[in-house]
């Protein structure tokens, strides 16, 4: 009890609060490559610390969130994520593509003699025009999200900025083929990078990036690449996008039923699926943190513990379950549990030797 008492005064207080303690006495280079979620692109990680360095270049600052990884974290950007300027670039550049099509689709109709601005799109078109509409709509979302989670992100030096972004619905891949192979590829090149150390891959993902995360793993593990990596994170992750809509709410199903059924969409509906790689993975005592919350709205606490069990059948023997009770699913880090969710993180890393802030994991008791 005395030993939680000094701590929390040393958290309220600000002193070592953020000081990482590194076990290997940093004989071990340890890299975290976190994946984001749905329609987010990295600046999503400034939930997790409190400042790091985004692909752009850009400094993105969090104010409400936790620490969980340190401001060395590389966050990727997937396929559907398109960097912008300002909201007037934005704006200028919709308006511009607006123009664009406006005139194209004049001009198709006017090579076909028919000036009733009646000739249908063609398929590529309609793709394009869809995009076009639903852009500007999510390009404000990304905006209002940042400013509601108390995330900031700086100038960039080269015009392309993650203060706010446009997702290209037609490439969204939700955890599977394209996703894998990007997050694989960027964790490989964080540890080919030089420096003379061993390099150990801490992988972290939240919600779609949780399942891609967790894929990669078994990816790498069942080809016998998994050597590197030192542990797995998945927050928010589900077991498979259709047992997702047997239990989600009616506006999440909605949403993953029209992404499933769009004729333009990365997504498979017989493709990968984190249940569906269990069975693939040859080593059984990676150390893997799973966290979920029983008021998730959009990735169901049912379809989470699905997974979890699963992993227990297949005799897993490093699984550890965080559930919190009421944080909803773009909350776990920045709502009312967040410091239970971060203490257990440094509970988590402590128990396997990885880089911790001693002061957080002392608050809780140690992991099994």
């Amino acid at each position: 009890m005395l030993k939680k008492i000094i701590s929390i005064l040393i958290i309220s207080t600000g002193l070592y609060a953020q000081q990482w303690t590194d076990p290997s006495r940093g004989t071990i280079d340890y890299v975290y490559v976190g994946a984001p979620g749905m329609f987010s692109s990295a600046v999503q990680f400034a939930k997790l610390t409190p400042s790091f360095t985004l692909p752009t270049g850009q400094i993105a600052k969090g104010s409400r969130g936790i620490i969980t990884v340190p401001d060395t974290v590389t966050a990727v950007n997937f396929a559907e994520i398109s960097p912008r300027g300002s909201v007037s670039q934005e704006l200028f550049l919709c308006a511009g593509q607006a123009a664009s099509l406006f005139s194209l689709t004049l001009c198709l109709q006017m090579a076909h003699h028919d000036f009733s601005l009646s000739y249908p799109l063609a398929g590529d078109d309609l793709a394009y025009g869809l995009t076009l509409a639903w852009r500007p709509f999510n390009f404000l979302v990304s905006h209002l999200a940042n400013k509601k989670f108390g995330i900031t992100v700086g100038a960039s030096s080269h015009g392309e900025s993650l203060e706010q972004h446009a997702v290209d619905i037609f490439k969204v891949n939700v955890a599977q083929d394209d996703d894998i192979a990007l997050y694989i590829d960027a964790v490989q090149k964080q540890l080919a990078v030089g420096g003379g150390k061993p390099k150990k891959a801490i992988m972290y993902g939240i919600s779609r990036g949780s399942a891609t995360v967790f894929e990669s793993f078994a990816q790498l593990d069942s080809e016998n690449k998994a050597g590197d990596i030192a542990a797995v994170v998945c927050e928010g992750i589900f077991d498979s996008v259709p047992n997702i809509i047997k239990h989600a709410p009616f506006l999440q199903r909605t949403k993953l039923k029209l992404l499933m059924a769009l004729p333009f969409s990365r997504f498979k509906k017989d493709g990968p699926s984190p249940l569906a790689w269990v069975d693939k993975i040859i080593t059984k005592d990676k150390p893997v943190a799973i966290i979920t919350s029983k008021a998730d709205g959009e990735v169901p606490y049912k379809n989470t513990l699905n997974l979890y069990n699963k992993l227990i059948e297949k005799g897993h023997t490093n699984i550890h379950l965080l559930v919190l009770e009421h944080s909803s699913h773009t909350e776990y880090p920045v709502g009312a549990e967040k410091e239970k969710y971060q203490n257990f993180m440094h509970a988590f890393y402590r128990k396997y030797n990885l880089p911790h802030i001693q002061a957080y994991a002392d608050l809780i008791e140690p992991l099994d």
